[in-house]
């Protein structure tokens, strides 16, 4: 008879494992209070705790999930730690895309819009959050109540900025990967967009776009060959041009993340976020434009606003020594805001905002609307 493992308030059988992946096991447990099902992630210190530093950063990335909220993610609810692991507890789902997908091979073209759909909404809230999946595929798509949620985000960002070869170990090929993690080079949140019209094909036409027996015939497919619409399947220009400007090789030619909520396909069923966005986005530019005049009119120099910012003296900004600079600006400014434009700075996505991605944030040649400049931008003690 299998034992019961009971940590804090969950229970699990260790045969019950619905699922494994870089970071860990994946068991079908419950909440012994409530009798609640949940989903119970074993991730192995040993493995993944290779310092302090990256244990610390961990620990921040759980903290970002935990706040994360709406029914297009797969909701994290509690945290447990031992010695030797960490738990994490998560809403349990009754299937994924993958499955799915084996079952009927592809699906018609409404269906695939209505999925996609659904996982925008996800990535809405992660892009917000300044979180980049880097992972996605049809396994990390799960399904609860017809609703399609992203799973297995986030953790990747702490992991990989130490152990790149992570991402490209897993068995198998890393087949719904961007060309700049497969190639090593370094990329944006635009690697998402890439799995994601990488999967719209897939739910399409039964196949992926590209593909190889090993990461290098892969490369070599997506950049000698160009992605083939099959005829005889339904999909229509729309549903095309939509897939084909995901699956840009370079990401400067691919989409940028507004632009895909825009798009004919979504920009009805995305009207209030891209608004939100919009806003955001805009009240982001202004800060930044103030920050930029202030520094040119009064020709300070940006190490200088760097090394004042860095009250840790660690030669990195944590997003509390950032908030600090954008209240003098703005004192209304919520968390939220605050997030967003240290997430625009934060190029690569690692929590913290380095010299080199300060300076190219300020030095950035963007046109200044009057209004900014008329500003009075002596609100800022640099001593």
């Amino acid at each position: 008879q299998v034992k019961e493992k009971q940590i804090g308030d969950y229970s699990f059988l260790l045969n019950d494992k619905i699922g494994s992946g870089s970071f860990g096991k994946v068991y079908k447990g419950k909440n012994t209070n409530t009798q609640q099902k949940v989903a119970i992630k074993v991730l192995d210190k040993n493995e993944i705790c290779m310092s302090e530093y990256l244990l610390q950063g961990l620990i921040m990335e759980i903290k970002i999930l935990r706040k994360l909220k709406s029914e297009y993610i797969v909701q994290l609810t509690d945290v447990l730690e031992t010695p030797n692991n960490f738990y994490l507890i998560q809403e349990l789902c009754e299937g994924d895309l993958r499955k799915i997908l084996k079952q009927k091979k592809l699906l018609p073209e409404q269906q695939a819009i209505k999925i996609i759909q659904q996982v925008l909404k996800g990535f809405m809230e992660l892009q917000i959050n300044g979180i980049i999946h880097r992972d996605l595929k049809p396994e990390n798509i799960l399904i609860s109540n017809d609703i399609y949620k992203l799973a297995d985000f986030g953790l990747s960002k702490t992991v990989d900025n130490f152990q790149r070869q992570l991402m490209i170990s897993q068995v198998g090929t890393p087949l719904y990967m961007s060309p700049q993690i497969l190639m090593k080079e370094k990329y944006t949140s635009k690697c998402d967009l890439w799995s994601l019209g990488f999967i719209f094909y897939e739910i399409i036409y039964g196949r992926t776009p590209f593909t190889g027996k090993s990461q290098y015939l892969l490369i070599q497919d997506f950049q000698n060959n160009k992605v083939v619409f099959d005829q005889g399947i339904q999909c229509s220009d729309k549903c095309q041009d939509f897939i084909l400007n995901c699956l840009k090789i370079q990401e400067s030619q691919r989409f940028e993340w507004i632009n895909a909520y825009k798009h004919d396909l979504f920009k009805l069923e995305f009207q209030n976020e891209i608004i939100q966005f919009n806003e955001m986005e805009n009240k982001s530019n202004m800060i930044i434009n103030e920050l930029r005049q202030f520094i040119y009119k009064n020709k300070i120099d940006i190490e200088y606003v760097f090394k004042q910012m860095d009250t840790s003296k660690d030669a990195i900004i944590d997003i509390n020594e950032f908030s600090k600079l954008i209240q003098q600006f703005d004192e209304s400014i919520t968390r939220l805001e605050i997030e967003y434009i240290f997430n625009k700075y934060d190029i690569d996505q690692n929590n913290f905002i380095t010299f080199t991605e300060f300076s190219k944030c300020i030095l950035e040649n963007q046109k200044t609307n009057k209004q900014i400049v008329q500003k009075t931008f002596y609100r800022y003690n640099f001593n």
